[in-house]
């Protein structure tokens, strides 16, 4: 599992931080091995979206993941 959290930390006052956002990403073990599936969720604190992201090239690395999964869920209104 990937898990990607975003915190606000005040004026880089650690003691103030508070998070504002979570993304985990789990790999649904029906894959092969350089090519992925995936659940994901993401949360803002106040909502919770979720879904599936399919065919993914393990080559292309984590962060291809990330930003392919943010993508998917920002062009559909997230």
């Amino acid at each position: 599992m990937l898990r990607v959290t975003v915190e606000v930390i005040p004026h880089g006052n650690e003691q103030q931080k508070s998070t504002i956002g979570l993304m985990e990403i789990v790999n649904d073990g029906n894959g092969t091995e350089h090519t992925g599936n995936y659940f994901y969720s993401l949360g803002d604190g106040k909502k919770i979206n979720s879904g599936k992201y399919t065919g993914f090239n393990r080559d292309n690395g984590f962060w291809r993941l990330i930003e392919r999964i943010l993508t998917k869920y920002l062009d559909f209104g997230g």
